[in-house]
C-alpha cells in the first residue's frame, strides 16, 4: 500500500531567452519543480507535473537575485543584497533562512544550508541526525542532501556531518575543488579532476567513472557528471531514466531527485528523467474479486482467477503472462507477487534484490513492498525475503491470518485478531494499537486498521497535510491507505475517504462497493456488481490497452553473450526458458558509438514480436533494449553488458513484457 508522489518532468530543451529575464545562467533540480536563473537576476521556476492542476512552486518575492537552490517543495535564493531569501516549506522549517550575507546557498531535502561572505556555514531546517550543525572554520562550498551536508574548506578539505548509518558523512581524505551530497551519498571533485564518491552504493550511485570532470551533483540515489569535454555522464538507479543524458556539450548539471536539469552551452535548459506515467486511472473492463492498488500501479484478480494489471511498466511490473489461475495477488513498488492455486508464489518485475525471487513454500497470502515480499505460509507463518536490511526477514513468532506490507515495513493481523508490525522502527509506524482487528492496511509511513467493532484506528506519521487527517466516524469492512489519502467501505457499502485531495482522489463515487484500494495520487474500488472503477489524477495518463489479462503479454527476458572476437550476440529468453535467435543477431566491435543496432525479427510460436536493439556507450558498455513489432520501445531495468565480462557466456536482462502483434483483419 506504499505510496509514492508522480513525477513527470520536461523531456524537451526549454528555450533559453523565453519570456522575461533573458538567457538562463544557472539551473537548479529540486524533488518536484526546477528553478533558473537568468542573466538579468530573475529566477523562474516550474513544476515537473504534467497534470495543469498540480501545485505550483511558490515564486519568490520580486527582485533580483545571484543565486538560486530548489529543495523538496521549497526554493530559496540570494538577493542582490547577499541576503537569504527562501518560500514554500512544509514542517520542517526549510525556509526558516538565517539572516546576514551569504555568497552560496543548497537547499536539500528537509534541510538547508549556505555559506556567509565570512566563510563560515550556517543551516537551518529539520536536525534529526544533526545536519543543521556544521562544523567552525571556513568554506568554499557546501552542499545539502537528505539527512547530512558536506563542504570544502578553503584549503581544500571535506568535512561532512548529520546522519552517517550508511558512511556518507566519512569524506575521503585529500583536497577537492567541490563537493555534492544525495540522499545517503556523496561525491566530489578532486585537485587533479578525477570524480570520488562515499556512502551508500546499492546501485552503484556511488562508482564513479574515470576521466577528468568539471562537476559533479548527486540526485537522491543517482550521480551525474559534466566531463572536461562539456559531455554528461550519469550512473546509479535508472527507473526513470534519470542517468540517461542527452548528447552534446554543456556547461553546468544539476541532479535532482530522480531527475536532472543542465545547462547547454547554447544558454538552453534540457531536464530529463521521471518519464513515468501513472496510467492507472482507467482499469480494465471485466468482473473482479480482489485488487491491491500500489504508487504506480495496481492489479486485480478476476472472477475467473486471472489477474490483470495496468499503470506503470518501467520494471515490467504488468508482464503477467503466467499460465494458470490465481488465489491472491498483491502489488509493490516496482514488483507484483501473485499465488497460485497450488500454492506457489510467482513474482514478476523487478528483481534487483530477488524480491522476485521468492521460496518454493507453499503460500496462503503473499504482500509486496519497496525491494522485498513477504509470504503467509500455510501453517500461518511469515516468511519474507528480497531486500530485508531493516528487520523485515525477522518477522515476529505469531500465526498470521493476513499480511500488508509498506516501503520498509511489514504489520500482519494475527490468527487472534491483534497486529502485529516490524522492520523499520521509525516515526511511530509499528507502533500498532491494542485490541482486536478484522482488517489492516498499511502505508509507508501511516497504517490503518478496522477494529472488531467495526471503527478505523491509525498510527504513526500522517502525512496528510491537506484535508482531513483522521478517519471519519462510523462503522466500516475494510481500508486503504495511501501517501497522503485514505478510504474505507462502510458496513453500508458506501465509500469515504479523507487526506489530500487535490486530485479528487478522495472524492469517491456513490454506490455500493466490496472493496477499495488506493495509490499515490489515485484510488481504485470494486463495486459490489464485480466492476473496478478508479479516480483520481486523470490529467497526465495515456490511456492503457482495455484489458491487460493474463495471456495478453509475452515475457521473457533479452540474452547477450560477448564473442572471443570482439562481437556480441543477442537472443530472447521466453519466461518458460526456451531460446529464440534472430537471423541477423551480432553487433560488431566495429560498430560506431551511439548507433542503434537492430536485429532482424524475434519470432515466437510464429508471431514476430519485434528485434533486440543495441549500441555502444562511450565508456564501452553495450546497452540493448526491444523494439517491439508496434514500434514502441522497451528498456529492461538491467540492460547493459560490461566490456570486462566474460567470454562466451550468455546473460540476461531483468524481465520485459511483450504485446503480441495484433491478428490481421
Amino acid at each position: 500500500m506504499i505510496a509514492v508522489l508522480v513525477l513527470a518532468l520536461l523531456s524537451a530543451d526549454a528555450a533559453a531567452d523565453e519570456g522575461a529575464g533573458g538567457h538562463a545562467v544557472a539551473v537548479s533540480a529540486g524533488g518536484a519543480h526546477n528553478c533558473v536563473l537568468t542573466a538579468s537576476g530573475a529566477v523562474r521556476c516550474w513544476t515537473g507535473w504534467i497534470d495543469p492542476r498540480a501545485p505550483q512552486p511558490e515564486v519568490l518575492p520580486a527582485g533580483r537575485y545571484r543565486a538560486v537552490s530548489a529543495g523538496n517543495g521549497f526554493t530559496c535564493a540570494i538577493d542582490d543584497l547577499d541576503e537569504l531569501v527562501c518560500v514554500g516549506g512544509g514542517l520542517s522549517k526549510q525556509t526558516d533562512a538565517p539572516q546576514g550575507r551569504f555568497k552560496s546557498v543548497s537547499a536539500g531535502v528537509n534541510h538547508s544550508c549556505a555559506v556567509r561572505l565570512s566563510g563560515a556555514v550556517s543551516c537551518w531546517g529539520e536536525d534529526k541526525w544533526g545536519e543543521t550543525n556544521p562544523p567552525p572554520g571556513q568554506f568554499r562550498s557546501v552542499s545539502s542532501g537528505y539527512d547530512h551536508s558536506c563542504a570544502v574548506k578553503h584549503s581544500g578539505e571535506l568535512r561532512c556531518w548529520g546522519a552517517n548509518h550508511r558512511g556518507q558523512s566519512e569524506p575521503p581524505i585529500g583536497r577537492y575543488l567541490s563537493v555534492t551530497s544525495g540522499n545517503w551519498h556523496s561525491c566530489a571533485v578532486g585537485e587533479a579532476h578525477a570524480v570520488v564518491c562515499w556512502g551508500m552504493n546499492h546501485v552503484g550511485q556511488s562508482d564513479a567513472p574515470d576521466g577528468r570532470f568539471r562537476s559533479v551533483s548527486a540526485g537522491s540515489i543517482h550521480t551525474c557528471a559534466l566531463r572536461e569535454s562539456g559531455a554528461i555522464i550519469c550512473w546509479g538507479l535508472n527507473d526513470t531514466g534519470e542517468t540517461n543524458a542527452p548528447d552534446g556539450t554543456f556547461q553546468s548539471i544539476d541532479a535532482g531527485a530522480s531527475h536532472n536539469c543542465a545547462l547547454r552551452t547554447s544558454a538552453a535548459v534540457v531536464c530529463w528523467g521521471r518519464e513515468r506515467d501513472t496510467r492507472v486511472t482507467t482499469p480494465p473492463d471485466g468482473a473482479f474479486r480482489a485488487l491491491s492498488a500500489n504508487a504506480f500501479h495496481a492489479c486485480a484478480e478476476r472472477e475467473s482467477g486471472y489477474v490483470a494489471c495496468w499503470g506503470d511498466n518501467s520494471q515490467g511490473q504488468l508482464a503477467i503472462a503466467l499460465p494458470g489461475r490465481f488465489q491472491t495477488v498483491g502489488t509493490g513498488v516496482f514488483h507484483s507477487c501473485a499465488i497460485v492455486e497450488s500454492g506457489t508464489v510467482r513474482c514478476w518485475g523487478r528483481d534487483r534484490d530477488v524480491e522476485s525471487t521468492p521460496p518454493t513454500d507453499s503460500f496462503k497470502d503473499v504482500t509486496a513492498g519497496l525491494g522485498f515480499s513477504c509470504g503467509l505460509a500455510s501453517d500461518g507463518a511469515a516468511i519474507c525475503w528480497g531486500d530485508v536490511i531493516y528487520g523485515q526477514g525477522r518477522p515476529p513468532s505469531d500465526r498470521f491470518s493476513s499480511l500488508e506490507a509498506g516501503k520498509d515495513h511489514v504489520c500482519g493481523l494475527t490468527e487472534s485478531g491483534a497486529v502485529r508490525c516490524w522492520g523499520l522502527d521509525e516515526l511511530g509506524r509499528l507502533d500498532a494499537p491494542e485490541g482486536r482487528f478484522r482488517s489492516l492496511s498499511v502505508g509507508e509511513m501511516r497504517s490503518c486498521a478496522v477494529r472488531e467493532s467495526g471503527e478505523i484506528v491509525c498510527w504513526g506519521w500522517s502525512w496528510f497535510e491537506r484535508g482531513r487527517t483522521d478517519p471519519p466516524s462510523g462503522r466500516f469492512r475494510s481500508v486503504g491507505v495511501g501517501s497522503n489519502h485514505a478510504c474505507a467501505v462502510r458496513e453500508s457499502g458506501e465509500l469515504s475517504c479523507w487526506g489530500d485531495d487535490s486530485f479528487a482522489q478522495a472524492t469517491p463515487p456513490a454506490g455500493r462497493f466490496r472493496a477499495v484500494d488506493v495509490g499515490a495520487l489515485y484510488s481504485c474500488a470494486i463495486r459490489v456488481t464485480s466492476e473496478l472503477v478508479c479516480w483520481g489524477n486523470t490529467d497526465s495518463v495515456v490511456r492503457p490497452p482495455a484489458d491487460l489479462a493474463a495471456d495478453s503479454l509475452i515475457v521473457g527476458r533479452v540474452i547477450i553473450r560477448r564473442l572471443r572476437d570482439g562481437s556480441v550476440e543477442f537472443g530472447f529468453r521466453s519466461s518458460g526458458g526456451e531460446q529464440f535467435l534472430p537471423t541477423r543477431r551480432l553487433l560488431t566491435q566495429r560498430a560506431p558509438v551511439g548507433r542503434w543496432f537492430n536485429s532482424s525479427a524475434v519470432v515466437v510460436n510464429g508471431k514476430e514480436l519485434g528485434r533486440i536493439s543495441a549500441r555502444v556507450l562511450a565508456d564501452g558498455r553495450i546497452e540493448f533494449s526491444f523494439l517491439a513489432s508496434d514500434g514502441k520501445r522497451i528498456l529492461p531495468w538491467w540492460r547493459s553488458l560490461s566490456p570486462q565480462s566474460a567470454v562466451d557466456v550468455w546473460l540476461w536482462s531483468s524481465e520485459i513484457g511483450i504485446a503480441p502483434p495484433a491478428a490481421p483483419d
